[in-house]
């Protein structure tokens, strides 16, 4: 209820706080990379549905806030997180983050 969700001319989802301000900007969600978002539908405030013009592809895409309270630097990008608080609880286990893109890396990729 506090963001607006916006397309723009320049291929990607633009998100706007409820002041106005550009928050944030998305090229790109894992497993896709915007080419000409066209609607953006809202099922809930966790699911949204983006179509792709060029591409003609629907994508399902999860918002969630992840709050990171414990970890111990890997790398210059990489993070080990023992806790992690989401919107459902707090998730235990090991999980490897990169903080430049905020994504979990498979603890495989990590040397």
């Amino acid at each position: 209820d506090n963001y607006i969700y916006v397309t723009g001319s320049n291929d990607s989802i633009t998100v706007f706080n409820h002041d106005r301000e550009r928050v944030k900007v998305l090229k790109a969600i894992p497993g896709f990379t915007f080419t000409r978002v066209d609607h953006i539908y809202r099922e809930s405030d966790e699911v949204l549905w983006v179509s792709d013009y060029n591409t003609r592809t629907l994508v399902k895409m999860g918002v969630f806030k992840a709050e990171i309270r414990e970890y111990e630097t890997v790398d210059e990008n990489i993070v080990k997180v023992q806790a992690a608080r989401t919107r459902s609880g707090e998730v235990e286990g090991e999980l490897y983050v990169n903080v430049r893109t905020h994504q979990i890396v498979d603890p495989a990729e990590v040397e």
